[in-house]
C-alpha cells in the first residue's frame, strides 16, 4: 500500500494570516483574498463546491490547501450487487 500523500494544491489568490499579538483572543486569524486571482482559480476547479482546509505545517505556520477528498460510490456498487427482492416470501 502506498502511504505517500499527494502534494498539496494551494489555492491561488487567498491566504491565511495568524492573528497579531494585539488581537483579542476571539480572533483566530484572517483570510486575505485577491478577488480576481481567487475567482480565476475557483473557476478552474470545475466544481459546485470547493473545500479548502486550513493546515499547520511542521514549522508551525498555517497554510491553505485544496481538500481533494471524494467519497467512494459505495451505494452504486451495492445496488449493482444486491439480489433481487423475493416478493413471494412476504407474508402479507
Amino acid at each position: 500500500m502506498n502511504n505517500e500523500r499527494p502534494a498539496p494544491i494551494f489555492p491561488q489568490g487567498i491566504n491565511f494570516k495568524a492573528p497579531g499579538e494585539q488581537a483579542p483572543s476571539f480572533v483566530k486569524g484572517s483570510l486575505n483574498i485577491k478577488v480576481d486571482e481567487f475567482i480565476t482559480w475557483l473557476n478552474q476547479q470545475n466544481k459546485v463546491w470547493v473545500n479548502i482546509d486550513l493546515k499547520e505545517a511542521k514549522s508551525g505556520k498555517y497554510y491553505l490547501a485544496l481538500n481533494t477528498w471524494e467519497p467512494k460510490k459505495v451505494r452504486e456498487e451495492m445496488a449493482d450487487h444486491s439480489p433481487a427482492p423475493d416478493t413471494q416470501a412476504v407474508p402479507f
